[in-house]
């Protein structure tokens, strides 16, 4: 194939201005009305549409929620002229049509649920010129367009003679250069030739409906493989590209890339917004349901006078700052929004800015500007208002990940699991700047730590893991080039005494507690200088990757390159990641490379030279801590000692109570003795009396003794 140009110029031409000027709509003809049947899909969505704007479920929508669909649909009525007329027009087409009720002003418009999706789909409150259309020019055509455009006023002679053509040439929404259409002969004759000359002889350009502009850039936007759409744009991209189905699209549009010699890798990498919605999405009734859903949400948290932040705290039962889809269904149960699982993913999906699958409160709270954070009517009762997550599919990385299964840790072996920051002195070179243009100097290093892909076999009670590489401004070791010795976390099973013995445990609490990312994302790179800098997906919300890798080629490291970290165990850094390196004068997209605080000083990598954002600079609580086994339980499986205990003659509350007392361990281990004893007159309990310690020889009248009471075991445990 040829390689296609570049689409820079766009001619606006209206071959004549008195056959133009909003005669006709942008909505379907007959032949297309005809051609285009909403699908299953479709009339679904309208539905779900309609459901949220019928607020008292009467099975018609007012004005004012119509009124709320239209803005959503782009239209302005309230500072457009041609969005005025438009709406006015459909509202009386309906009042017509005796689509009314009585109200407390009158007749008010209500339309019935069996008209709207007829209505949605003619569009008819869409208006645009017919005679208006919109050509990509060549550089050469342009530049001579322009030149007749400026000969044409100088010498007094229409651009097209004897016609009221008008033309403008433009550059996307920008008007370069324009012309309107010669005023008619005085008197209304017309015979003779048309005065061109003077200022007053020419019409003003015509200008275009503000939707149709925005259709018609969007649409050449589009033809000229661009990937930055807003979510407006995308709406005006499906409502023009609706009569093709979304594989047609795609692969039209990589076709379309492959010819420019664009990079498609591009497209593949947009997983949400923008491009990948015109090509992904069936229609613009997907985006159309989600913000409907947004405006009845919104509405139901003004009118029960909910603050935004107070209830993204309620819904949030984990507390831990991400809000999952569990969470938000119940949530949105709760306020009595009825949701489908596809209008719930839509709805988390248009307020989720980063796409991890996960709310933070101010991606919440940015979807309600004009709500109040807070209101003291109903801030004490979301404070202690408790909700049950429901069963639905998550949307975060990680979520369908099969886990690897491990035999349960025992709670009290548990316990005796250390994890403590030891300084390291072994690096491994991983890439220098010597030999090459950079100004400054950069070195970055890999920790020489036990190999994580042999932990399975490994026989050891501790176990060092790296939490990322490290970088250096010159070209010495991190444990010379940084301020302090860099550490590296280190677990030990302090269980085993013996140097040379093997904890049975060690690799269940490391894969657990410590896991691999699921993958990566480029963070940033350098194919000059053969760099490629790496940041870890943590496998679910409930971890951290504190540090970055790096690697010499474009291949992602493998998933035991780094381990991830319990997010409870981590705070907010307070020190502020210190500048390492910048590409000054490099070739490439601009990159800097920066160091955590003191504790760590693993190394960042962001685009541009302005410090990493606040969610990438984390460090651990303390230096030194054990594992405590009841704060762990969703993320390690344990032996629960509760079973045990109840079956053998406890209560569950005492079972509760001895379990997370600071003695629970040592009570229930010696319950689990005595559920062992056999019951009395049996054979194994006269030979266990034979041999018991604590009562008298046989023949002697000694007896097995009775069980010991939990505040007697308690009370035991306290003395030993």
């Amino acid at each position: 194939h040829r390689r296609l140009k570049n689409v820079i110029v766009l001619l606006e031409w209206l071959p004549d201005t008195a056959l133009s000027g909003g005669a006709g709509g942008m909505g379907l003809d007959a032949k297309a009305e005809k051609a285009l049947k909403l699908s299953a899909g479709a009339t679904t969505r309208l539905g779900r549409m309609f459901e949220m704007y019928d607020v008292q479920s009467s099975g018609a929508i007012g004005e004012e929620h119509l009124d709320h669909c239209f803005y959503d649909m782009g239209l302005r009525p309230n500072s457009d002229a041609v969005d005025a007329e438009a709406v006015s027009e459909q509202k009386e087409a309906l009042r017509r049509m005796h689509f009314v009720r009585g109200g407390a002003h009158g007749q008010e418009l209500a339309l019935p649920a069996a008209h709207w999706p007829k209505m949605m789909q003619e569009q008819r409150f869409l208006r645009g010129d017919t005679g208006r259309f919109w050509v990509a020019l060549s550089l050469r055509e342009a530049e001579a367009l322009r030149g007749a455009i400026h000969l044409a006023m100088d010498t007094g002679e229409p651009l097209v003679p004897d016609s009221r053509v008008a033309v403008g040439l433009r550059a996307g929404h920008m008007m370069i250069d324009c012309v309107g259409p010669p005023k008619p002969a005085p008197g209304g004759g017309g015979g003779g030739a048309i005065s061109f000359t003077a200022a007053a002889s020419v019409e003003p350009f015509p200008r275009a409906p503000r939707l149709q502009l925005d259709s018609a850039v969007s649409a050449f936007r589009f033809i000229d493989s661009q990937l930055a759409f807003t979510e407006r744009h995308a709406r005006l991209l499906l409502r023009m590209l609706r009569l093709d189905a979304p594989q047609d699209r795609r692969k039209w549009f990589q076709d379309v890339c492959g010819c420019r010699r664009r990079p498609q890798n591009k497209l593949i990498n947009i997983k949400r917004g923008g491009i990948a919605t015109a090509v992904n999405v069936e229609d613009e009734y997907h985006l159309l349901v989600q913000a409907a859903t947004l405006w009845r949400v919104g509405r139901e948290m003004s009118h029960r006078q909910l603050g935004t932040h107070d209830l993204y705290h309620a819904f949030n039962g984990k507390r831990d700052g991400y809000l999952t889809c569990g969470e938000l269904a119940a949530g949105l149960a709760w306020l009595g929004v009825k949701v489908s699982e596809d209008d719930l993913h839509a709805f988390l999906r248009g307020l989720d800015s980063n796409a991890d699958g996960l709310l933070t409160l101010d991606e919440w709270a940015a979807g309600f500007p004009l709500l109040a954070e807070s209101e003291p009517a109903t801030h004490e009762a979301l404070a202690t208002l408790s909700l049950k997550p429901k069963q639905v599919r998550e949307l975060f990385e990680g979520a369908t990940a099969k886990k690897k299964e491990f035999a349960p840790v025992p709670p009290d072996r548990l316990a005796k699991f250390k994890f403590k920051l030891h300084a390291h002195k072994a690096y491994t070179q991983i890439f220098t700047s010597k030999r090459t243009d950079l100004r400054e100097q950069l070195t970055l290093w890999e920790p020489d730590v036990d190999d994580r892909s042999k932990l399975l076999s490994a026989k050891k009670a501790r176990f060092k893991v790296c939490l990322g590489h490290y970088a250096v401004g010159g070209s010495e070791s991190p444990a010379r080039g940084l301020r302090t010795a860099p550490m590296v976390l280190e677990v030990t099973d302090t269980s085993i005494t013996m140097g040379l013995s093997a904890s049975e445990h060690l690799a269940a609490v490391v894969e657990q507690l410590l896991p691999p990312p699921l993958r990566y994302r480029l963070a940033w790179h350098s194919e000059e200088h053969e760099l490629w800098v790496w940041r870890a997906v943590p496998p679910g919300a409930a971890f951290l990757a504190l540090g970055m890798v790096a690697t010499r080629s474009e291949e992602p490291p493998p998933p035991h390159a780094m381990c991830c970290v319990p997010r409870r165990w981590c705070v907010r850094d307070a020190e502020r990641p210190r500048a390492i390196w910048k590409d000054s004068g490099g070739a490439g997209r601009p990159g800097s490379i920066w160091a955590t605080g003191i504790q760590l000083q693993l190394m960042l990598a962001v685009l541009g030279h302005d410090p990493p954002p606040a969610d990438l600079a984390w460090r651990l609580g303390t230096d030194r801590w054990y594992a405590v086994p009841e704060r762990l339980r969703d993320l390690i499986e344990t032996v629960d000692p509760r079973a045990s205990m109840v079956g053998g003659g406890w209560t569950p509350r005492e079972a509760e109570a001895a379990t997370t007392s600071a003695d629970g361990w040592l009570a229930s281990k010696k319950l689990e003795l005595q559920a062992r004893q056999p019951p009395p007159g049996s054979v194994q309990a006269s030979l266990a009396q034979s041999d018991n310690p604590w009562g008298s020889a046989p023949g002697g009248g000694g007896t097995v003794p009775e069980p010991v009471s939990p505040g007697g075991l308690l009370a035991l445990a306290a003395e030993a």
